[in-house]
């Protein structure tokens, strides 16, 4: 992973088209070293998440360039890698698992960011009928030290659900994302990929709950 690192590193100070071109090679080493890495999590995790089975590394990743047509920030490239291991690869609806790697950070995370309305709704529903089994799941990976994504919370309730409900904590969460930082040390361990790939696999109820969840979607 030597090659990712000295990239990323490298395009933080040279974050422009002309630097990229130049180094097109240098990237296109990084990518590859990078999706052997991740094709690795993906063989391993799908023997215990069978809804990865069969998914290419390529299909996870997520492309280097920025959007920058409505961002102050103009320059061109991410200055990390990215992939999204689901069911149908980086634009699953689905909940799956993410490895994001920068230069002088390391950190993954499991569960659906962003869900549709009609997804969302589904799993806060869920929620209503089957709280045990969420809550459960949750405190013990939170013992395990993994976070909640707690951007974007609603101070309030969401609307249609009731506000005196025992679960009005949870309702409130519009992203269902369990995260872990890890020492950066590790991107270059041999043991990287398997770490990772344990880290994923004590996030899969988490994930098994909220695909079950969506699969539900329309039902009232």
């Amino acid at each position: 992973m030597t090659e990712v690192i000295n990239f990323l590193r490298d395009l933080e100070k040279n974050n422009d088209r002309d630097w990229f071109q130049e180094n097109k090679t240098s990237y296109d080493q990084a990518r590859k070293v990078f999706l052997e890495q991740i094709q690795k999590m993906i063989n391993a995790l799908q023997f215990h998440d069978p809804r990865i089975s069969g998914l290419e590394a390529r299909d996870a990743m997520f492309r280097i360039y920025r959007d920058i047509r409505f961002s102050k920030d103009k320059t061109p490239y991410k200055t990390h890698f990215g992939a999204y291991m689901a069911r149908g690869g980086r634009k699953s609806s689905e909940a799956g698992y993410y490895l994001h790697i920068g230069s002088n950070e390391l950190f993954l995370a499991a569960g659906v960011h962003s869900p549709g309305k009609e997804d969302l709704h589904a799993i806060r529903q869920e929620i209503i009928y089957q709280p045990d089994s969420i809550r459960k799941i949750i405190e013990q990976k939170l013992k395990e030290g993994f976070q909640l994504y707690e951007k974007d919370k609603l101070k309030k309730g969401p609307m249609g659900f009731p506000k005196d409900t025992p679960q009005s904590d949870l309702l409130k969460y519009k992203h269902f994302m369990l995260s872990d930082s890890l020492e950066t040390d590790l991107i270059l361990s041999p043991d990287f990929v398997e770490t990772a790939t344990e880290k994923f696999r004590m996030l899969i109820p988490f994930t098994e709950y909220l695909n079950a969840a969506m699969e539900f979607k329309g039902n009232e």
